[in-house]
Parts: structure tokens; C-alpha cells; sequence
């Protein structure tokens, strides 16, 4: 029987609120691949699974092929538990290479990865079977040896989004070398503008794209800061200045305008001046309007001239509200975090560092200066109400049925049990 691989959460799940609302929090995104991805690249001879809280289980089971909280474990030459907000879990893989046996290797108070040697005793599966999701990890460390080091881990949103440029260099790296995705093309085009006339490329070398992506003339394409990757069926539309280090997700289109240093997931529509953002997929920002340093959801719809500020005019650090806490990121530059299915109206301004909630929709008369706004807000000026779940409910299925998808019952149970929790 091969060796295991466990992907796990831990208890800081809440820290990436509201995008962990609905999803583990290794299905976020900083570069081009999933973290869950790129700590099962890591350990390709491993046999992987996902482990995450109960309630998210069916949710999490739609989202890959991988089994999900599967407890048919505890048999062969090792397991291997890796936190799923693990940075790089090459340096993981090193370390465990450095040891013989069962370790578990901390951060702090963070526990990066555990080995187990051989089969798990039986108590250990009790425990992963029975106790609530990050703690199971910290009763079976206790029973094997401790090796403290600094592995880095991923603490709240503004980590990944500060990451995007390091995290799409190294995917593109590891996709090279193993001849993934747009790397498995005998070879790419030797001269992009014979193959889009009027469209203009900077530094060809590290601009990759599918074969069947859509550029027309006058986009430039400018990877002088760094690499490119566009997916499949992605069309970029006249007037679009694309800055790497960027990635575009598969059937994205991008409208026109300046999108810099971004990672934007599937079928979106992106335009006007984008800034170091992370959108998860299924989003349109269609129109113009700023978006910086933000980490967006899916199915987010910002309506025409929305903007987020991502600088305070003193030029010192933002705080963000988490949670009901008040933490400051350490960081100048800070935009919004907007979960799934929100939407905006037109000309709706959103203040620094500003954390929406699920499902939320802003009608903002001047600049919405909320800190944190909960799951399932109305707003419309001064006025805030609560978004009553069967409406919200019909607005999500639609909006998916537009792009070919269905809301599906554990989706739709999930946010309903959310709307429950509304504070």
C-alpha cells in the first residue's frame, strides 16, 4: 500500500474569513495553483486526501476529486499530515527527508506537517476521526518527536495577496519542469505578433499562453516585471495593458484597461485598473473603478465605477476587522476582502482594508466606511438590513445559471446554515 498524504486545516481557518466561509482554506489561490495543489505536486508519490471542518465536507467534495475527510486510512509505509497554509512545502519535504521516523515539525505554536511511520495506532485514528478539525492534529503530535523550525505558513489573506508575484514565478517553474498545462505544447509561438497582428508583447520569454487564447490588436501583454501565463479559451479584449507577474484563469475575459500583478480565477470579467488582486473566479468587474490589494470571492458582481482605496492618505499601516478583532496588517497597502455571491452597485466606494461578508449587497451613497460587514448585509446608504434568505437564495441560483452552473444542495445548505449564524 503506498504512503499517505493528508492535507488538514487548522483552528486559524477563521483568520481568512469571509473567503473561508464556504471553502477549506487550501482551496485559495495566490498564484496559479490551489495550496492543496502544490503540497500534493510536493509529494507526488504519496496517495493524497483532504481533510477539513465537518460541515464543509460535501462542499469540499464538489470542489476536487480527492476524498474528502476519508478515515480508510492507517495502513503502509508512512502518513504524512501537511497544513493546508503551508507556504513551501518543499522545504517540508527536505526537512522530513533529514529525519528518520515519526516527527512533527512546529512553528511556533503552528504544526507544519507530522509523519507517521508505518501504520497509525489505532487511538491516532480515533482521534482524526472524532475530534474537531485542526485540534486532532495537536493531541497526535504529542505522542511523537517535536523538531522546532520556522516554516513558514500562510496567517491571513493579505499574506497570499502579498504573495502573488513569488507564488506565480514558482508554479510556472514547477510546470516547466514537469511539462504541465501550457507546457505540454510541443512548442509555443515563435513570434506572437505574426499570430496576433496588432497586439504588442514584452519580453516574449515569459509570456506563455494556450493555443486557443483570443488577443485582439492594441492589448499589450508586459512581462518586463514578470512571467505571464494565460489559460485556455481566455479572450483579451483591445485597450488591455496586462502587467506580469499575472495569471489569467481559463475562459476569463479581460475587457480592456490596466490589470497588474494579478491571479484571477476562471470565468471572470475583469477591466478598468486592477492592482495586485487575487479573484477567486466566476467574478465580473466589468466596468471601471479600482481594485488593489484585494482578495475577492466567486460569483462577486462590482457594479460600474466601484473603487476600493488600498492607502491611507498618512501613509501608515492598515487595520483590518477580523472576527470582531482589530488587527493590524503591518502593511501600507491593503484593499478589500469580498466574499462570495456580494455585489455592488454603481459607484460604490469602499474604504481601506474593508471586510465584506457573504452574500452582501452594497448601495453606498458616498464612501462605505464599515470596518467588517457580516454575512448577508444590506446596505443602502446608512441603512443596513438583513438579506432575506429565500431572496438571496433565488439571486445566487441565477447568477450561476448564468454561467452554466447550478447551485447545488450541500452549497445551498451550507449558506443556508451561514445565514443562520448572521450576527
Amino acid at each position: 500500500m503506498p504512503s499517505q498524504l493528508i492535507i488538514f486545516e487548522d483552528k486559524t481557518v477563521e483568520n481568512f474569513n469571509p473567503l473561508t466561509h464556504i471553502r477549506p482554506v487550501y482551496f485559495l489561490r495566490p498564484g496559479i495553483k490551489f495550496l492543496y495543489e502544490k503540497i500534493a505536486d510536493c509529494f507526488s508519490d504519496h496517495n493524497p486526501s483532504l481533510h477539513c471542518r465537518p460541515e464543509l465536507r460535501e462542499v469540499a467534495s464538489e470542489l476536487s476529486d480527492l476524498p474528502v475527510n476519508n478515515y480508510d486510512i492507517g495502513e503502509g509505509p508512512e502518513t504524512v499530515f501537511v497544513n493546508g497554509r503551508v507556504i513551501d512545502p518543499w522545504t517540508i519535504l527536505e526537512i522530513l527527508d533529514d529525519h528518520e521516523g515519526s516527527v512533527c515539525l512546529r512553528s511556533g505554536e503552528d504544526i507544519a506537517a507530522l509523519r507517521i511511520s508505518g501504520d497509525i495506532p489505532e487511538q491516532d485514528l480515533n482521534l482524526i476521526r472524532n475530534v474537531g478539525t485542526g485540534e486532532f492534529i495537536r493531541q497526535i503530535a504529542k505522542n511523537y518527536e517535536n523538531i522546532d523550525g520556522d516554516f513558514k505558513l500562510y496567517t491571513y489573506l493579505w499574506d497570499l495577496v502579498n504573495d502573488i508575484g513569488r507564488s506565480i514565478r514558482n508554479d510556472i517553474d514547477y510546470m516547466k519542469n514537469n511539462k504541465e498545462g501550457i507546457f505540454r505544447q510541443a512548442k509555443r509561438a515563435e513570434v506572437f505578433e505574426n499570430r496576433y497582428p496588432g497586439a504588442h508583447f514584452i519580453g516574449y520569454d515569459d509570456i506563455y499562453l494556450s493555443n486557443d487564447v483570443r488577443i485582439a490588436p492594441t492589448a499589450v501583454l508586459d512581462a518586463s516585471h514578470g512571467p505571464i501565463y494565460i489559460d485556455e479559451r481566455v479572450e483579451i479584449q483591445p485597450h488591455t495593458y496586462l502587467i506580469g507577474p499575472a495569471y489569467i484563469g481559463r475562459e476569463t475575459l479581460l475587457v480592456g484597461g490596466k490589470i497588474d500583478g494579478c491571479s484571477i480565477g476562471p470565468v471572470c470579467r475583469a477591466g478598468g485598473e486592477v492592482e495586485e488582486t487575487i479573484i477567486q473566479g466566476y467574478t465580473n468587474k466589468y466596468h471601471a473603478g479600482f481594485l488593489g490589494h484585494a482578495y475577492v470571492g466567486e460569483w462577486v458582481n462590482l457594479g460600474a465605477m466601484t473603487t476600493n482605496s488600498d492607502l491611507k492618505n498618512d501613509y501608515s499601516t492598515i487595520k483590518v476587522s477580523l472576527n470582531g478583532r482589530n488587527i493590524d496588517t503591518g502593511s501600507i497597502k491593503v484593499g478589500s476582502f469580498i466574499g462570495d455571491f456580494t455585489k455592488t452597485a454603481i459607484g460604490t466606494l469602499l474604504n481601506t482594508g474593508i471586510n465584506i461578508g457573504i452574500n452582501c449587497n452594497l448601495v453606498g451613497k458616498g464612501i462605505i466606511t464599515d470596518k467588517e460587514i457580516s454575512n448577508f448585509t444590506w446596505i443602502l446608504g446608512e441603512n443596513k438590513h438583513p438579506y432575506k434568505l429565500g431572496k438571496a437564495m433565488e439571486v445566487i441560483a441565477r447568477s450561476m445559471e448564468r454561467r452554466k452552473m447550478v447551485l447545488t444542495e450541500p452549497l445551498k445548505q451550507l449558506l443556508t446554515e451561514l445565514h443562520s449564524r448572521r450576527s
